[in-house]
């Protein structure tokens, strides 16, 4: 396989979708924590794909299941942060990938 420089690079994403409930729930949150972890780096970043909000973080472009289960334990917590009463286990992350 070769590398061709005109393929567009693909980022792989675990996300948690944002829903209004949850998106109410948010702007309860201390503002400076909501802008702390959702604001990328080790944190969640805010990823738009396809009309739906999440709160993802970026996937090695290999992933383990290990290495998925681990990412998905570190949003959960890092959700819980942010609204310790939010029933963030009813919805099922989302692993997807953006152009």
């Amino acid at each position: 396989m070769t590398f061709d420089p005109q393929m567009p690079s693909i980022q792989l994403y675990l996300g948690y979708p944002v829903s209004p409930q949850l998106l109410a729930e948010m702007h309860s949150t201390n503002p400076e924590l909501l802008r702390q972890f959702t604001h990328g780096g080790a944190y969640l970043q805010e990823i738009h794909f396809q009309g739906t909000t999440y709160l993802a973080k970026p996937v090695d472009p290999h992933p383990t299941l290990a290495t998925l289960d681990l990412l998905e334990m570190n949003i959960y917590s890092l959700l819980q942060k942010l609204s310790s009463r939010f029933p963030f286990h009813q919805t099922p992350m989302i692993l997807f990938a953006k152009v």
